[in-house]
């Protein structure tokens, strides 16, 4: 930066870092509050690279087991919260076109090895399916189902989920960004944020070619906000993600979870996609890095060959990963954290269908503070 670039001045009324699903739904909220304001979002890469479009494609509200695992970790009012949430999510994805949502169906599957842990997860679905009516109001959404069609090398009976969802994230993305331009939200991508400076009246946010200085600051940062506010705990995890060239022969069809979902994959027209598997390499996992890793991607790989594909052969097209945001009890801080400084953060894996009301849940947050003029 120049010595003449000191005395440039720019302030916008709000600046969001973060430009993944939250990000943007949160910047066209403020602005259906506040016509008036100036709204940027900031981006470090692009297209909410972290993890609103490297993930798997799944429009959920988890598996059975699943839910009894975060059970461990929660009460059940708050996870009949969470499930709320993500149905109140999915429900709005279901409104907006071009975004590939194909009503796939689930499903819960178990290995040969796992039969006692299939027989006390089908004990539990009068309970959990309980727990969604409450949250939802829908009735028997998880029941027994066979797979012994699909090819795979998993017990023949599975738990099925009829609200199961695909979706391609990309096109999501592409959306709610055609959107902000609509609305004159500016989305700034490739700018990664270098400091955060407290001033008289707000905040100056250094990035690396620009300050910009704002009045209210939201963070919209998931899984990486451990690096702009340490003090919050929000552990990040790291999901890599294969999948194959297209297959020649029958490939099972819709989501499928597996191990309480640290398995899950889904096919991609002729594709297999999988992922998971950060459960066997925890402290490797919790990183910010999206760089593959041998021992993940291999066990993929085996993982796939033994119980997905066992009889076909398929060859590696591409892998990824994307960091996820993990909370105490896989509950999303949404709060405060300083004067005009706000957070959404640790979305738990579920940010596709958690997004839009955690974004509506820190909107009103935000207008607490600062309420439109017209009331």
């Amino acid at each position: 930066m120049s010595y003449w670039n000191r005395f440039i001045h720019h302030e916008v009324d709000a600046i969001i870092i973060g430009g993944g699903f939250t990000g943007l739904r949160t910047a066209l909220n403020l602005r259906d509050k506040h016509p008036n304001w100036s709204i940027l979002v900031v981006e470090r890469m692009t297209k909410g690279s972290a993890a609103s479009t490297r993930n798997a494609g799944f429009a959920c509200f988890g598996s059975v087991g699943e839910i009894l695992d975060d059970l461990k970790h929660s009460d059940r009012d708050q996870m009949e919260e969470l499930i709320r949430h993500r149905f109140d999510g999915i429900s709005e994805l279901r409104k907006i076109d071009s975004i590939d949502l194909v009503p796939a169906g689930g499903y819960e599957v178990f290995t040969p090895e796992d039969e006692a842990v299939y027989n006390d997860t089908l004990s539990k679905i009068p309970e959990i399916n309980e727990l969604v009516r409450e949250a939802t109001g829908i009735r028997d959404v998880f029941k027994p189902a066979s797979i012994e069609s699909f090819g795979m090398n998993f017990l023949p009976e599975a738990i099925y989920n009829e609200f199961e969802f695909q979706i391609n994230p990309g096109l999501l993305w592409n959306v709610l960004r055609d959107q902000c331009a609509e609305a004159d939200v500016v989305v700034r991508i490739g700018s990664e944020v270098e400091s955060i400076e407290a001033i008289q009246g707000g905040y100056r946010i250094h990035l690396e070619r620009a300050e910009v200085s704002c009045k209210r600051l939201i963070l919209c940062t998931n899984g990486l906000t451990s690096t702009l506010v340490p003090l919050l705990n929000v552990q990040p995890a790291r999901g890599q993600i294969l999948l194959t060239k297209p297959i020649d022969g029958v490939i099972p069809t819709g989501n499928f979870h597996a191990s309480a979902g640290y398995y899950y994959f889904r096919n991609v027209g002729d594709k297999i996609l999988l992922g998971g598997a950060r459960h066997l390499f925890k402290e490797d996992e919790q990183t910010e890095s999206t760089f593959i890793t041998s021992q993940v991607l291999g066990h993929l790989q085996d993982y796939l060959s033994n119980y997905i594909l066992p009889n076909q052969k398929w060859e590696l097209e591409h892998a990824w990963a994307g960091t996820m945001g993990m909370a105490p009890g896989k509950k999303p801080i949404v709060s405060e954290i300083d004067e005009n400084m706000f957070i959404a953060a640790g979305l738990g894996g579920m940010g596709v269908a958690l997004s839009h009301r955690i974004a509506r849940n820190l909107t009103d947050l935000v207008m607490q503070k600062n309420p439109a003029a017209n009331g």
